[in-house]
């Protein structure tokens, strides 16, 4: 149903923006269907911002690592982090850590996961020594895993979460981790500081930034 939605929402939009085009020789008509695709945008986002922030379902205990490097295991030509999945929950466990994060019924359950990853892969390199507002940036350095590549190894399906030290979030995975960005910078912590102060931050901060005033 969700999927639905937002695929009608999606679509609506791009009609907007293409009428809008077609109305340029009219500024005054145009404006009109620009300003209801931005706002059917703002909707959108809101909406799905508010579904990510409901997950995962088990508790924080389980997939806050305390050690997500222990999960990154050496291989021949490049270094993984590997989850199986039974019955919509996911596990990874290596070196005596192990994480687990309940995605039933979540509609991008992989995309989740490089979020969460990604995010934690970089807390140690963004904590109090880089502006939190990269948390979120597509692409960050990690100090780590400099010039290193990383798999995610996701069942049957495998992609680079890090290449030459750079981890890579990708559209929706960006999105998920943003899920709490209007809680992260609020009037209290603007997204003007959120670009040049240097913060502490690791998961359990993170989900601090939940999604109360929805």
């Amino acid at each position: 149903m969700i999927i639905i939605l937002g695929l009608c929402i999606f679509i609506l939009i791009i009609c907007m923006f293409m009428i809008g085009f077609l109305l340029l020789t009219n500024i005054e008509y145009a404006i009109i269907p620009v300003i209801v695709a931005l706002g059917l945008v703002i909707v959108i986002r809101k909406i799905f911002y508010s579904y990510v922030r409901k997950y995962p379902l088990n508790d924080k205990k389980d997939f806050i690592s305390k050690n997500i490097y222990k999960l990154v295991v050496d291989s021949i030509d490049f270094w993984s982090i590997s989850f199986i999945v039974k019955e919509g929950v996911w596990i990874c466990e290596e070196n005596g850590e192990k994480v687990v994060l309940d995605l039933k019924g979540f509609i991008f359950p992989k995309s989740f996961i490089r979020a969460y990853v990604i995010r934690n892969l970089r807390y140690k390199t963004i904590d109090k020594k880089a502006p939190i507002y990269q948390l979120y940036a597509n692409k960050f350095r990690i100090d780590k895993f400099n010039n290193m590549d990383i798999k995610l190894q996701l069942c049957d399906d495998s992609s680079y979460v890090v290449r030459d030290g750079v981890s890579i979030y990708g559209f929706i995975s960006r999105e998920i981790t943003r899920s709490r960005s209007r809680y992260m910078f609020n009037t209290n912590r603007s997204l003007f500081s959120a670009k040049k102060n240097r913060v502490s931050i690791n998961e359990k901060i993170y989900l601090t930034y939940d999604n109360n005033g929805d």
